[in-house]
């Protein structure tokens, strides 16, 4: 990415920093209200200490938002570019290797690399999890430092609970790249029947054959493979997700409640359980982004490898000699395509050559 956009990474380094300051001012700023009222001090000297942090989180939220929006354009780039680059590597490959099934398949998982959905693209999601990751750590460090006031045990209590998620989810995903390969087999077949039934140049022979009927339980059967695989991930996600809520109900239930005890034996200020209370609620958030993020890196460079693998496809036959260029014909009477062999091809039919690789060592 460095290479391809370094843009992109400087923006999202950039954001870092600026999250960081936005969820401290997130937490400081009720207790900040209070203290100043509870405090007695005059309302110019209170509206002046709440308007400074109020300023830099406006600037911030600004700013913020401004590097969002380049990025997303420096995003989009990328990705089209990456895009041309995957549909050459798959012109260009060696039609032998490129016709067999496995090859197929990792085609149509290196797709799905530099795909986009909201907004987000698996191929980026690698560098954008890692500056997720760093800010959380930060904020992390942020929270538990102002909650080490509290309990220094609270901090450890609170950092060790979602660990139990952590292997859940891990589980899960585990699961999910070791079938991937044959549900990918099940949703390229399913596409391809969907698309050939739907096709107006198959029309004509789906009627003379007789071939609607088979056409229709064939699809089925396929989408029954489908639904079969996408209920076993989610009946697994929904188990990793009831495990998490399991913890994040004793985890916050144990928390708060030393907080109100403390607050009714007088230990701590109103405006103080204020931000104790924001801070808790928030570290037990950063803690799950954490665990989210590295999961989701981890997820994300899965594909990428894909992506990667198909890259690293060999162009020749494997002989180590440069292919030939203008290696199709197109017949003019049969409109066929035919792949030219090192050997002499005798034509006893009038030819058209169409250069489609002029570069010698293309296959």
């Amino acid at each position: 990415m460095l290479r391809g956009t370094p843009q992109s990474f400087w923006l999202m380094a950039a954001g870092v920093p600026l999250s960081v300051f936005l969820a401290w001012a997130e937490i400081k700023l009720p207790a900040l209200v209070i203290s100043e009222v509870t405090a007695g001090q005059t309302f110019r000297h209170a509206a002046l200490a709440v308007g400074i942090l109020l300023g830099a989180t406006l600037a911030a939220t600004v700013l913020s938002n401004f590097c969002c929006i380049v990025l997303n354009a420096y995003v989009s780039r990328y990705r089209f570019r990456q895009c041309v680059r995957l549909e050459k590597k798959a012109m260009h490959c060696f039609y032998q290797t490129y016709e067999k099934k496995e090859t197929r398949d990792l085609y149509a998982r290196a797709q799905s690399a530099i795909w986009m959905f909201n907004g987000k693209v698996n191929l980026l999601k690698v560098p954008q999890k890692s500056m997720d990751l760093l800010q959380n750590a930060l904020c992390y460090g942020l929270f538990g430092t102002v909650i080490s006031f509290v309990s220094p045990w609270l901090v450890l209590f609170l950092t060790a609970a979602p660990l139990v998620n952590w292997f859940c989810v891990r589980a899960y995903q585990k699961y999910e790249y070791e079938t991937r390969a044959e549900r990918t087999d099940v949703e390229r077949r399913l596409n391809y029947v969907n698309d050939r039934a739907a096709d107006f140049a198959a029309a004509k022979d789906i009627r003379i054959y007789g071939m609607a009927d088979w056409l229709k339980q064939l699809s089925k059967a396929l989408f029954d493979k489908d639904v079969a695989w996408q209920k076993k991930l989610s009946g697994r996600q929904f188990l990793t997700w009831l495990a998490d809520l399991g913890v994040i109900l004793l985890r916050d239930g144990l928390a708060y409640g030393v907080l109100i005890a403390m607050s009714l034996r007088g230990e701590i200020t109103v405006d103080q359980f204020v931000l104790y209370f924001a801070a808790i609620s928030g570290f037990a958030t950063y803690i799950g982004n954490i665990m989210t993020a590295w999961n989701e890196m981890h997820a994300a460079s899965l594909v990428v490898s894909d992506f990667r693998e198909f890259l690293d496809l060999p162009d020749g036959d494997g002989t180590g000699e440069p292919m030939p260029g203008n290696i199709f014909l197109l017949r003019r009477r049969s409109c066929s395509i035919m792949f030219l062999s090192a050997m002499t091809v005798q034509k006893k039919t009038p030819c058209m050559i169409f250069p489609l690789h002029s570069t010698p060592g293309n296959g």
